[in-house]
């Protein structure tokens, strides 16, 4: 035999109580197994249980269900009539026999018993009679075609109630024996809940007698509560729906101070900007404006005339714009550089006239460079040239000679008179050297009949008082009376 779970050969001999069963023995274990089959369970019934308690009972039935395996309600099988192998079969009216039942298979022992008797009885004889002795003591055993199915029966019996197919090896029916322990514990544990369910239905029977006006009055107050709390939720719905228009306008007053926040934040991006742009142009105006002040600064003390005409000395010389004016011994100074000095002083003096707007009485200055003149305005209005000429011609010599000195002499007239104006205006000028007629200080102008050493001398002598009235001029010191 093999074990109907694992599948693995049983190891040893089956028990001598299965295997020697008597006729009556068979059917009473038979009777026994089928017995104690699980009586077919039917839904209690509710009509009689309390509906506040139905909860209760849910609750417990489900945890009843949760609790129970389903390989339970599996074994649930029908019942199973166990027959003798020794009794008459059932006949049923419509069985008829198949061909499986129609012979008998016998086995080598049932065939040949007797021989089976003489080897035992020789076995006996052998063994010093113990055979006999055994036959005397007890009936000899069932043959092995009726023990096998003896215990087919009995196998299938068992594996019809127990679920589990049989026969079973050691391994396997300890596990067995595990899972059975295991549903034991279960049902226990069940049973010990519909005990507790059953005692807290008691109670609460009892309590539900003895607190019915309790409860009644617990009713009564709850629903004065409920009636409290309606009216609690209803002015608490008339407050929201307040708080819910109140929370309306402050959003509207909260858009209108945002947008005016944005209108705020955006004028006053634009005045900083605006602020920035005229803080540029006011720093550029300050800046141009402090230019200007220095430049006019510069300006002012900037003498003009002093540029123009630049008066100094070299060598003996009187010299204006670095022409030098005269001529020496040892140093023979060409005409047009003399021509040209004069040109410089007469424009020079012609620019002081101006400057203190003095009108000269008998003569008129024409500054033309190396060709300057003195034009006398009254009279014969005659005509003076105011430069030489390095003419060898004696006679053309002499003329040109004679109108260079009146013209030098004309000159001194002009600086006398404007010398005499600034004096008679400012007692506090001093002009070192006086002019009278054609002499300056001590020296004669002329140049005809002459030295050359004392007519330069007389032409550094009129630089130096022009010098000092281009001072009073670029002052713009106006005489006082």
């Amino acid at each position: 035999m093999n074990c109907q779970k694992c599948r693995q050969p049983l190891l040893g001999r089956v028990e001598d109580s299965l295997a020697a069963l008597s006729h009556s023995a068979y059917d009473i274990v038979g009777a026994s197994i089928t017995d104690r089959r699980a009586p077919t369970h039917q839904p209690p019934d509710l009509s009689r249980l309390a509906p506040s308690l139905r909860p209760l009972y849910n609750t417990t039935l489900a945890q009843r269900a949760y609790a129970t395996p389903s390989t339970s309600a599996a074994r649930s099988l029908p019942p199973v009539r166990v027959q003798s192998p020794y009794s008459a079969p059932a006949h049923h009216p419509h069985h008829q026999l198949g061909p499986a039942e129609s012979f008998v298979v016998l086995t080598e022992s049932v065939v040949r018993p007797a021989r089976t008797a003489s080897a035992a009885e020789d076995n006996g004889v052998q063994n010093g009679g113990g055979g006999a002795s055994a036959g005397e003591g007890g009936s000899p055993p069932p043959p092995l075609t009726e023990r096998l199915a003896q215990l087919d029966n009995l196998y299938s019996i068992l594996s019809a109630n127990s679920g589990v197919d049989h026969p079973l090896c050691t391994e396997c029916m300890d596990g067995l024996l595990g899972m059975m322990s295991k549903e034991l514990d279960e049902s226990k544990k069940e049973k010990e809940r519909l005990v507790a369910y059953e005692r807290e239905v008691a109670k609460r029977r009892e309590e539900g007698v003895v607190g019915k006006d309790a409860l009644a009055k617990e009713i009564a107050k709850l629903k004065r509560a409920e009636a409290q709390a309606v009216e609690d939720l209803k002015s608490l719905s008339s407050e929201r729906q307040q708080l819910d228009a109140e929370k309306e306008t402050l959003d509207a007053e909260e858009a209108a101070l945002d947008a005016e926040e944005a209108a705020f934040w955006r004028s006053h991006s634009e005045y900083l900007i605006e602020a920035g742009a005229l803080r540029d142009q006011n720093n550029s105006l300050q800046t141009r404006y402090a230019h200007d002040v220095r430049e006019l600064d510069k300006l002012v003390k900037t003498n003009v005339y002093n540029d123009a005409f630049c008066i100094g000395h070299e060598l003996g010389f009187g010299t204006i714009n670095k022409l030098r004016f005269g001529r020496l011994p040892g140093y023979p100074v060409e005409w047009p550089e003399i021509n040209a000095a004069w040109g410089h002083t007469i424009l020079l003096l012609h620019t002081i006239a101006r400057k203190f707007g003095f009108t000269f009485e008998t003569y008129r200055l024409v500054p033309m460079g190396s060709f300057s003149r003195v034009e006398k305005i009254s009279g014969d209005k005659a005509t003076y040239d105011l430069y030489g000429s390095g003419d060898f011609n004696a006679v053309t010599r002499l003329l040109q000679n004679r109108r260079f000195d009146n013209a030098m002499v004309a000159f001194l007239d002009c600086l006398r008179q404007i010398m005499e104006f600034v004096r008679s205006k400012d007692k506090s000028v001093k002009i070192p050297h006086v002019v009278h007629k054609d002499k300056i200080g001590d020296v004669s102008i002329k140049y005809q009949f002459g030295t050359d050493e004392a007519w330069t001398r007389a032409l550094r002598h009129v630089l130096f008082d022009l010098k000092i009235l281009l001072v009073m001029a670029s002052k713009d010191v106006r005489p006082q009376a």
